[in-house]
């Protein structure tokens, strides 16, 4: 690999595919001669020759650093949030109160001075969203306020895609390539994209929500022509290695005649459907593909391992960096309806955000790097309130998330990913 002409020193000539211990100096020269902006600069003019430069360990640290100091700078100006991390008679700094509210580790993070980001606009890349199981069946939407502050603020292009919210990760490639390929689906704001309307993207970068994650993995698998235009993935609460839940789920429907209750299962849920969607809904046509069965069957870790087993290498290969966030809650922070769930991934990890585990958010390759763990659950990590009042049933949800989202987009941006 040939580096860049860059005045700071540059990672050794041959970037190899296991990361060398030597790169944790090379790094900590760069940063204490040059500081925050000459490593950004480094790690992006790196990066243009060998996207490999993301699975170094130092860079990986380095990601999930300045990835948390961008969350906290722009979540300390989001008054709801601020106001749930404040106790009475609190002197603490806003960031400190933030910190340790919203991160469950490296809550000291709110110490650790950086320059601030430097602003762009992007407009060539497309910020494409993966949703997760029950898109569109939920009173809202994941990231329903966010997306469109997050892509007014930068003037980003902005598509969900209309994945289908209960068949199997396989179906849901078809909806993951028609957003990529003919730009079908639907807005920041979750309005469907009219016909007339619809722009296929060019460079995208994914933000895979739950089992958005593995759909996304899947497209990946099944399409790997698609990589030279995915030029980042960001995995929040994703069910990567499955849901000790969807397990759960799985035999309980087996030792009561697997088929039979899957049936009746996805004839209720195809019911419930039609109840709440109105008839502009996109998906309200596509009752008849509903694989309830299917789908809660892909979520079992059985099945996500063995795709991880058969697949990683693949995944790895294709130099795509990947970063993951998860959540991290307890059972007086959940609704009650998830409160079984709860339990039962507090017997067996003591980690978990009410519906996946923490091993099972995290992306077994080098290519993948976590950013942060957060303090919250897995509806408070990714959609606006169910109710208003904060203490009706714990589905007030406060976590801030344009500032997480806002933190991605310049990350990206800051790193080569997004422009």
């Amino acid at each position: 690999m040939t580096i860049p002409n860059v005045s700071a020193p540059a990672f050794p000539a041959d970037i190899q595919r296991e990361p060398s211990a030597e790169i944790w100096a090379e790094v900590a020269d760069v940063a204490s001669k040059r500081g925050t902006p000459g490593l950004i600069a480094l790690i992006r003019d790196c990066a243009r020759e060998n996207r490999r430069v993301f699975a170094q360990p130092a860079v990986k640290a380095w990601c999930g650093r300045r990835w948390r100091h961008l969350f906290l700078r722009e979540a300390i100006e989001d008054p709801v949030a601020l106001e749930a991390a404040t106790v009475r008679g609190d002197r603490r700094p806003h960031r400190q109160r933030i910190a340790e509210r919203y991160l469950f580790e490296d809550q000291d993070a709110w110490n650790d001075e950086q320059p601030d980001p430097v602003e762009s606009i992007i407009r060539r890349t497309t910020l494409l969203v993966c949703p997760g199981l029950l898109n569109g069946l939920l009173p809202v939407r994941e990231f329903r306020d966010d997306l469109p502050e997050v892509a007014w603020r930068y003037r980003m292009p902005v598509l969900r895609s209309a994945s289908h919210p209960a068949r199997t990760c396989e179906a849901n490639v078809a909806d993951i390539m028609a957003a990529l390929n003919e730009g079908i689906g639907t807005d920041a704001a979750a309005r469907p994209i009219p016909v007339e309307q619809r722009c296929a993207p060019g460079d995208v970068m994914i933000l895979a929500y739950s089992k958005g994650a593995p759909d996304t993995l899947t497209a990946l698998v099944k399409h790997p022509e698609i990589a030279a235009r995915v030029r980042c993935v960001f995995t929040w609460a994703g069910a990567i290695g499955g849901s000790q839940v969807a397990d759960d789920v799985a035999r309980k429907f087996k030792a009561s005649r697997w088929n039979k209750n899957a049936v009746d299962l996805s004839l209720k849920l195809k019911g419930f459907a039609h109840a709440v969607m109105s008839d502009g809904t996109e998906a309200r046509h596509r009752i008849e593909e509903f694989d309830t069965a299917g789908a809660v069957r892909d979520l079992t870790t059985p099945v996500r391992g063995e795709f991880l087993d058969r697949n990683a290498k693949a995944l790895d290969a294709l130099d795509i960096p990947m970063f993951t966030l998860r959540g991290v809650t307890q059972l007086s922070e959940v609704p009650v309806s998830q409160r079984s769930g709860c339990q039962l991934l507090s017997g067996i990890e003591p980690q978990h955000d009410m519906q996946v585990a923490g091993s099972c958010s995290k992306l077994p390759l080098p290519m993948a790097t976590e950013l942060a763990v957060l303090h919250g659950h897995h509806w408070d990590l990714a959609y606006p309130p169910f109710r208003k009042r904060k203490w009706l049933n714990n589905t007030y949800h406060p976590f801030p998330k344009t500032a997480a989202v806002t933190a991605m987009v310049q990350l990206a941006a800051e790193l080569g990913l997004a422009d």
